[in-house]
């Protein structure tokens, strides 16, 4: 937990407390007056139930204090959480009173929601005025108390119209990615749409429910987009959304809300880099079906000093997930961190079914064909080198008339042909013709609004 110093006032309750103050142990005097006896006694109060605390103030100790004469006192606790260095400190009133806000917000800044007793070492220094003078005494004593929250389950399974009201199938599951749900306390889940364009009913049946035990199920709050504990409301409700594909569920478990939002897959996705100026739609990814697309892109390297590394624009929200570099992992649509990867170019592949993504390294991109050799054969590459500056692949050398391809990494798995020069395609595209013998500049974009460019030109 981070450390945290809270100082939480109360301005009605402040005392003036200056050097002029006395310790009890030794008194003020001013002769010929005898010296006062003051005692004091800090007991502890018993165990606070902060879920079934209705009152504007609660009581944390109960103070015991005997004077001669009559005082003005006030109280200052300090409350410490499992590093001594994390506390609180607030006002007390003379009966040992604090505001339940004041407190709840304390205990929870130090230990967490989660609704399991804690016993809170607490100092309290107790001031009482006579005459003009304050004196002090300490002491300390202990808190009991027991957050106010839910309990939460480490995770939740859909039961409903999409698996028979099954309460044993865990097909679909609700979850924060295994943090500690009193920090973390946003789940989700992502499910399909019915291929018959019908709603959704379910209710979210709890780990520790799973088997046929329905009392402690989720269930539709009497207020939209609320839900409640215990099995105590209706269904929830998912209105069938035209055209949807899937549905991504959220709720709150400490807020008690939920929402969804219907998924479609629309003919491009978008990836967002420095290398193309963080555009929203440069670098489209055209959709291959079912939620899958592709694209071919130079990506750069995050470190301390850069902001690089990418995102998706997908809808319209940028979409990022773990720093950590790597060449695969999820996204989370709308939020995240930047994304990153080792430097260099790649056959980006995302599958907005499941939010995940995939870079496969792109080493060379080749021509290949009776153009590159001079005769009928297809059994060598002429590698191009991918240019930085004018962003494409690059091949300057001779050719001659005749047919060729481009091919990714040597291989035919990824190759690109067709119609045309600004209308090539990997899929079973058509071979390309070189008209006459010479020696020629080809640039190569793979990916220009989901289709492959090229140029040829007289070498210089």
């Amino acid at each position: 937990m981070k450390k945290v110093l809270y100082t939480i006032g109360l301005a009605l309750l402040a005392v003036g407390c200056t050097d002029d103050y006395k310790d009890w142990a030794n008194p003020f005097k001013n002769d010929p007056e005898a010296a006062k006896s003051m005692t004091m006694s800090i007991n502890p109060v018993g165990t606070i139930d902060m879920a079934t605390v209705s009152t504007e103030t609660i009581q944390i100790f109960s103070p015991v204090i005997t004077i001669e004469d009559e005082a003005e006192t006030t109280y200052q606790a300090v409350i410490y959480g499992p590093e001594s260095d994390n506390k609180a400190e607030f006002n007390v009133d003379a009966k040992g009173n604090v505001p339940t806000e004041v407190l709840e917000t304390a205990v929870n800044a130090l230990y967490g929601q989660r609704p399991v007793l804690r016993t809170i070492p607490m100092d309290v220094s107790g001031y009482v005025k006579v005459g003009g003078q304050t004196f002090k005494a300490t002491g300390n004593t202990t808190l009991s108390v027991i957050p106010n929250a839910p309990e939460i389950d480490a995770a939740y399974y859909l039961t409903g119209s999409l698996n028979g009201w099954d309460n044993t199938d865990k097909t679909y599951k609700l979850t924060n990615d295994g943090s500690d749900p009193y920090e973390n306390p946003i789940f989700t889940c992502r499910i399909p749409a019915p291929d018959d364009g019908s709603n959704v009913e379910f209710k979210m049946t709890p780990e520790s429910g799973i088997g046929g035990d329905w009392s402690k199920c989720l269930a539709a709050g009497s207020t939209p987009g609320t839900f409640v504990y215990n099995n105590d409301g209706g269904n929830f409700v998912i209105e069938a959304v035209a055209g949807a594909k899937f549905y991504d569920i959220t709720f709150n478990m400490m807020e008690l809300t939920w929402s969804y939002k219907a998924i479609s897959f629309t003919d491009y996705i978008y990836l967002a880099c420095d290398f193309n100026g963080w555009s929203t739609d440069a670098s489209p990814l055209i959709h291959l079906g079912d939620g899958r697309y592709e694209g071919f892109y130079y990506i750069q390297e995050a470190d301390e000093s850069t902001t690089w590394g990418f995102k998706f624009v997908i809808d319209g929200s940028w979409s990022g997930g773990d720093h950590t570099k790597a060449t695969s992992g999820t996204y989370e649509l709308g939020g995240g961190n930047n994304l990153n990867c080792p430097t260099g170019f790649y056959q980006v592949q995302v599958n907005q079914a499941d939010a995940t993504w995939t870079l496969t390294e792109v080493n060379t991109i080749s021509l290949i064909g009776s153009a590159v050799n001079g005769d009928s054969s297809w059994g060598t590459d002429a590698d191009m080198t991918f240019s930085t500056t004018e962003k494409c692949w690059i091949y300057e050398g001779p050719l001659t008339a005749g047919e060729f391809k481009f091919r990714m990494n040597h291989d035919w798995s990824i190759s690109w042909g067709g119609t045309g020069m600004d209308n090539l395609t990997n899929i079973n595209g058509a071979n390309l013709q070189m008209s006459a013998a010479g020696n020629y500049k080809v640039t190569f974009k793979p990916n220009c609004n989901g289709q492959g460019i090229y140029t040829v030109t007289p070498a210089n």
